[in-house]
């Protein structure tokens, strides 16, 4: 029997950074630190057919992870489970320069 191997940038406790965020700024101001998250693969994005959602326990999205890292993920789970689960990390808020309204940034730790 062999026995499955997590790689390095799928164990539990590894931090990542969340893209796409200023389009999904309403639900992100809605989180705390410390909630779940679920990452969800997305093969049919029209953008991206390794895309990985970020989605809260309602399921609204709240960014993706980066390109590159979200094509290690659906390459290397084809055949395992099509989610995984994420707390987040950090919700960091700033005001982009010349911006009148600021966002907020995430970054998620798997769990």
């Amino acid at each position: 029997m062999s026995e499955l191997v997590v790689p390095v940038f799928q164990r539990p406790g590894t931090v990542y950074s969340v893209v796409g965020v200023t389009q999904y700024q309403p639900a992100i101001k809605r989180m705390t630190e410390g909630a779940r998250v679920v990452l969800s693969p997305e093969p049919d994005n029209p953008y991206d057919s390794h895309a990985v959602a970020v989605r809260d326990s309602a399921g609204d999205t709240l960014g993706y992870l980066p390109r590159a890292i979200a094509a290690r993920f659906t390459d290397s789970t084809a055949q395992h489970s099509p989610e995984w689960e994420a707390k987040i990390a950090e919700l960091y808020e700033f005001t982009p320069q010349g911006a009148s309204e600021s966002i907020v940034s995430v970054k998620i730790t798997l769990t």
